[in-house]
């Protein structure tokens, strides 16, 4: 214990010339009765010197042998021995590991994306962003054109109402006729506004119920007739076209609803959706990291193979010019 306390003590202060005659010392003290292997074995520990500097990667490395030739050589095979050494302690074998690994993991994500792609298509699920996002949109143009046929159906209301108890020139002022029927309702007020002054100067000319009173009476019913069925058609015509803005409205109302129930089905699905989402992704994430240490360990088992390491020999062994 004395020896070996002072050996370090000696290396420590870089004596390495000292530490070897000590070391040679105490071999030819104890080689009596010693295989021959044992006295190489024992010889070699003596006379070997491992020096590390503190902060420093570089290891320094001594052998003391009376034939300077072997000294180098067995320099040589240490080395050699030591890099084999190191890269089967740091060459663990991982690969089964990893294959198992990845191949769980692999299993892992097809579940997930199965499960996924299930969801999407039994649900009728692209991309529910842009689906929510062509629902809002549609959803406003459809609550725009409810607004536009009430707006109308409001207007053909009023329309039907003028026409119903409004005068012979009202009639010719709504837009529901024709360019001809306009004119001949025109027509037909004046004759009839003509007739009734008519009507007036004969009664002053004739007694009620002589004839040209009753002439000019036929004609005034037949004018008015004419009037009242052109009324009739127009009140028949925006009728239909109120039934029609009506019908139209419950249309847009029922795929207002529609897309509304769709929107709030959407939104129910989201959260359900992204966990599964966020589970791919996770999932996918692992089996990439575990992908990438299996590529790491194919390099590195490729590496060993071709005896690369990161340990470089700084110089190769040499003997010293002169004898110790």
């Amino acid at each position: 214990d004395f020896g070996i306390s002072f050996e370090n003590a000696l290396n420590s202060l870089g004596l390495d010339k000292i530490v070897r005659v000590f070391r040679s010392g105490r071999y030819r003290l104890t080689e009596d009765k010693m295989s021959p292997m044992d006295k190489a074995v024992k010889y070699l520990n003596y006379n070997l010197v491992i020096r590390t500097t503190v902060k420093s990667p570089v290891i320094q490395v001594y052998f003391d042998h009376w034939d300077k030739a072997v000294a180098a050589e067995v320099l040589d095979i240490l080395i050699d021995g030591f890099l084999q050494k190191r890269m089967n302690i740091f060459s663990a074998k991982k690969a089964p590991f990893f294959d198992k690994t990845i191949d769980e993991y692999r299993t892992k994500l097809s579940d997930a994306s199965m499960q996924l792609t299930d969801f999407k298509t039994s649900n009728g699920i692209v991309h529910i962003d842009e689906q929510s996002s062509l629902l809002v949109r549609h959803k406003l143009d459809l609550e725009k054109a409810l607004q536009e046929l009430d707006q109308r159906i409001r207007e053909v209301k009023q329309q039907i109402a003028v026409i119903s108890s409004g005068t012979a020139p009202t009639l010719a002022k709504v837009p529901i006729y024709s360019h001809e029927e306009t004119a001949q309702i025109r027509t037909a007020a004046e004759n009839l506004l003509r007739l009734r002054l008519s009507e007036e100067q004969q009664l002053t000319k004739y007694v009620d119920g002589s004839r040209p009173i009753e002439d000019v009476r036929g004609q005034i019913s037949k004018v008015e007739e004419f009037l009242e069925d052109q009324r009739q058609v127009g009140i028949g015509r925006l009728q239909l076209d109120r039934q029609a803005a009506e019908t139209r409205r419950q249309n847009v109302s029922q795929e207002l609803r529609n897309v509304e129930a769709e929107l709030s089905r959407l939104d129910g699905l989201r959260s359900t959706l992204r966990e599964l989402e966020r589970t791919v992704e996770r999932v996918e994430r692992d089996y990439q990291t575990y992908a990438d240490k299996m590529e790491d360990e194919r390099i590195s088992r490729a590496l060993d193979e071709e005896r690369v390491s990161n340990v470089r020999v700084v110089q190769t062994p040499i003997s010293l010019p002169e004898p110790v």
